[in-house]
């Protein structure tokens, strides 16, 4: 018995395979959305740790204002929980070769076998001469090639060679360094304030008298994702172990600075008082030179060192960013393709029991239980779970993730991605289409399966004739012609076919509305406004500190002989910002403090992120931007705990939260900052707006020449940079529509296909009365269009949700999506959902015409 109705059920597959195909499309489409991008964020982050274990890539980072002496080196070794730590020379330099000069990062490649940070040797080979270097890839196409000869050049009055034993390189070869993900080789105080190129020396050619970076690994961590939390808490420790070495070697390095500048000032006593006779030296204490001297010695200030982690290389951070990202969009949107596979099952499963209540009737009269022959059908949807589920898989797991990558490798500096089989999405996967599956047949099944044979042998009752409401509706539907009037009973008689076809449509329409959405708010809106309505300002200049007065001069003198039309001075410095609660945890944000608040909105536009309405920095309190309050959960007249460093912390009033998408900003007044801290700000930054054709780069070589200049940054840069990164973004999105819209496609077709087969003698009678093929047609696709219209409202009501949660669960760090969805994504959505009813209504003009009106008219004997 248990093989006739196996049997049985593969016969089904065969008969009616256009129905098999249906569901097995539908399961395919949701499995492999929901494979590929669920593996995509694991596939991203195996890639990385590959990289970064091959290359050894530093955990931390360490600077320091003065540099680095072997003794500093020794005792970053013996710190606890370090595996390795290596120095390195940096310096920045011209760099000419041809007619060509731009500015160049010059790093030393360590002697040590096993390098931290190391090259990734793309083409070529390593330097076996001091006169030979190594290149960066990503930049050999605009700059030098293996063959070419390097000039290099410091740019200022002290020469390269304080720095370098030569000046001429030969390359040999082109690397990559993971120190260096994105195209974003960094700033420099040279030239535009931009690094074009990266060179790769031997560390002998250096001259430097102290080392200019230290880089750490962290033992025990070859086994661990990077990106999981279990290495965030390995390195906490270390991070905490390298701060305190940093803060015991600074003491000590400033107690020797003291003592070398004390003997130094011995000595020149000593040889001032031998060259004008004077018998004691100690006779000078009391001149006003040496007391000056002895004052400088006296406040000679700790040397300041840096401990960064991995998150402070602006390359590993964005691709972190963009793994959440993705983590993000893929948490919610694959599972609501099931829920339509639901749909199509459950309507396309109770089709078919329907259609064979005669043949079950007949099953249950010779024996079989319920059990065996719900079996069949649970079999028959099964298998097209189960081969929908491996066709999925292939496509998952091997193409959406590999062109998700190879979009990601234009920004970022990785090898090849080598796609793998996660058994535990596989394996939820395969879980969710067959239970979507078999779950829907049981329900199909149920109600059937209750009855008795005697009644399942019989047809079934035709739906009752009610009035609609139409009908009572006089003077619209006595202007309705004939077969409108058909039309809308037809709707409306058939309820479930209604209400299935109709949540159909509007799921595949809330589905093209969140992913055009996402478009819209991700790749499009947030560069407008961020770059277009809120920083308004054309250029950043970053001033050196402690400027004197005839830097000042200089500064504003050439500010002035510029082609800025007017310039904002502002003070911007890092904090860390926290909620007054004691369980808030710290963000790290930028502290603003323009020297003319009346004139800010000029450079940056502060407005409420509700009402639009324009905010103005007061002497009571600040304004957050909008991430910053979202994150802190503060609202107006709450209060935050500011910090610049661990020994400065102000509690400050909550006045206004700004609209802002990228980095969180608090902004002050002078006043106000005055009055928490006890003097005036003091500008290191100045924002411009240009009104001239001057170039850039003309205008970056100006201002960098400049004395007090430390910097200069064009917001154009920083809106392409955002582009770039969100240009990958944009692969992930298309994605997602092209899924959306192929699902569309075959729920359209799925539930045309059922409509049409669920009227056979209906269609066949209106052909025998001498409608026309062109009528026949008609009457079928003015239903499926009503229907789409129907479907659609609800589509996009629910797509506008959808788009929201997506959004939230998107968003990462210190960006800000625009949760808005523009005018022609709603359009497009609506038009792409009729142009798929549409399709699908001419492929099933061929069906209409091959109905055979005799066979369709033959009782159900």
């Amino acid at each position: 018995m248990g093989n006739t109705i196996i049997k049985n059920a593969f016969k089904e597959v065969r008969s009616s395979f256009s129905r098999f195909l249906a569901i097995l499309l539908v399961i395919m489409i949701g499995s492999a959305f929901y494979t590929g991008l669920k593996s995509v964020g694991p596939d991203l982050e195996a890639s990385a740790d590959r990289y970064f274990e091959a290359t050894h890539f530093m955990d931390f980072r360490l600077l320091s204002s003065i540099g680095f002496n072997d003794a500093d080196l020794a005792a970053v070794r013996n710190s606890s929980g370090v595996e390795d730590a290596q120095p390195i020379y940096t310096i920045d330099a011209f760099l000419s070769y041809g007619q060509q000069t731009n500015v160049a990062h010059v790093i030393s490649i360590p002697d040590s076998t096993v390098a931290i940070n190391d090259l990734h040797l793309v083409e070529g080979r390593f330097p076996q001469q001091s006169d030979e270097c190594v290149v960066d890839k990503q930049r050999s196409e605009a700059g030098p090639k293996i063959g070419d000869t390097i000039t290099l050049s410091s740019g200022t009055e002290t020469p390269i060679n304080t720095s370098l034993s030569q000046t001429v390189y030969h390359v040999v070869g082109l690397a990559e360094s993971p120190s260096y993900l994105t195209k974003d080789r960094g700033t420099a105080k040279l030239g535009t304030g931009k690094i074009n190129s990266l060179v790769f020396l031997p560390a002998a050619n250096f001259t430097l008298p102290a080392y200019t970076e230290i880089l750490v690994t962290a033992a025990g961590t070859s086994e661990i994702s990077a990106f999981s939390e279990e290495y965030a808490e390995m390195m906490t420790p270390l991070a905490e172990s390298l701060t305190t070495v940093a803060n015991q070697r600074s003491e000590i390095r400033q107690q020797e600075l003291k003592a070398d500048a004390e003997a130094q000032l011995a000595a020149q006593k000593t040889a001032f008082a031998a060259a004008n006779g004077i018998a004691d030296p100690s006779l000078l204490d009391s001149s006003p030179e040496f007391l000056e001297a002895q004052k400088s010695i006296n406040e000679l200030a700790a040397p300041q060192w840096h401990v960064l982690n991995r998150e402070s290389n602006s390359g590993y951070l964005d691709y972190q960013n963009t793994i959440e990202s993705t983590n993000g969009i893929a948490s919610i949107l694959p599972l609501f393709f099931f829920g339509i596979a639901t749909l199509v099952c459950l309507t396309t499963m109770t089709r078919m029991v329907e259609e064979q209540r005669t043949q079950i009737g007949t099953l249950k009269a010779l024996g079989y239980s319920n059990a065996a022959i719900a079996f069949k059908y649970l079999l028959y949807a099964a298998t097209a779970s189960v081969l929908g589920s491996l066709l999925g898989w292939a496509i998952g797991f091997m193409l959406i993730p590999q062109v998700i990558f190879n979009a990601y490798r234009v920004l970022y500096t990785l090898p090849e991605m080598t796609p793998a089989f996660h058994v535990s999405i596989a394996a939820l996967s395969a879980l969710f289409a067959i239970s979507v599956t078999t779950v829907a047949t049981f329900l199909s099944c149920l109600t059937i399966l209750r009855s008795a044979p005697a009644e399942l042998m019989l047809p079934s009752a035709p739906p009752p004739g009610k009035r609609i409401f139409l009908e009572n509706v006089d003077f619209i539907w006595k202007k309705l012609q004939f077969s409108q009037k058909i039309t809308f009973r037809n709707l409306f008689r058939y309820k479930k076919r209604f209400w299935m076809t109709v949540l159909g449509v509007a799921c595949c329409t809330a589905m093209l509305v969140a992913g055009l959405g996402l478009r819209d708010s991700i790749a499009t809106q947030v560069a407008e406004k961020q770059f277009g309505d809120i920083m308004r300002y054309d250029v950043s200049l970053q001033l050196k500190e402690n400027l004197t007065m005839e830097q000042k001069s200089a500064l504003v003198t050439t500010l002035a002989n510029t082609n800025l039309s007017t310039y904002l001075d502002n003070t911007v410095n890092n904090i860390s910002v926290q909620g007054s609660t004691d369980n808030s945890d710290p963000i790290d944000s930028l502290l603003m403090v323009p020297a003319d608040p009346a004139a800010l909105s000029n450079y940056f536009m502060l407005r409420s992120y509700d009402t639009g309405e324009p905010l103005v920095l007061s002497d009571h309190g600040v304004i957050l931007t909008q991430k910053l309050a979202k994150n802190l959960d503060v609202t107006t007249g709450d209060t935050i705990v500011i910090k610049e460093d661990e020994t400065t912390t102000q509690l400050v009033l909550v006045e206004g939260i700004a609209e802002n998408y990228l980095q969180h900003y608090v902004f002050l007044s002078p006043s106000y900052y005055q009055t928490i801290y006890g003097e005036l700000p003091q500008p290191n930054q100045v924002l411009g707006l240009l009104d001239s054709t001057l170039s850039q780069e003309d205008l970056a070589a100006t201002l960098m020449a400049t004395a007090g200049v430390s910097a200069v940054r064009f917001t154009s840069d920083n809106e392409q940079d955002f582009q770039n990164t969100l240009g990958s973004i944009n692969y992930l999105i298309w994605i997602i529509i092209i899924a959306a819209a192929l699902l569309a496609l075959v729920v359209q077709y799925t539930l045309t296909t059922i409509n049409i087969s669920e009227r056979f003698r209906e269609i066949a009678t209106i052909k025998v009365l001498g409608f026309y093929d062109r009528e026949v047609s008609a009457y079928i696709t003015r239903e499926s269009y009503l229907l789409t219209l129907f479907g659609i409202l609800p589509g996009l009501i629910g797509g506008i949700f959808l788009h929201g949660y997506i959004l939230d669960a998107a968003e990462v760090g210190n960006v800000m999506y625009v949760e808005s969805i523009l005018a022609q994504s709603f359009i497009l959505s609506i038009l792409l959902t009729f142009m798929f009813t549409w399709l699908v209504n001419l492929i099933m003009i061929g069906t209409l015409k091959k109905i055979n009106m005799v066979e369709a008219l033959k009782s159900n004997e």
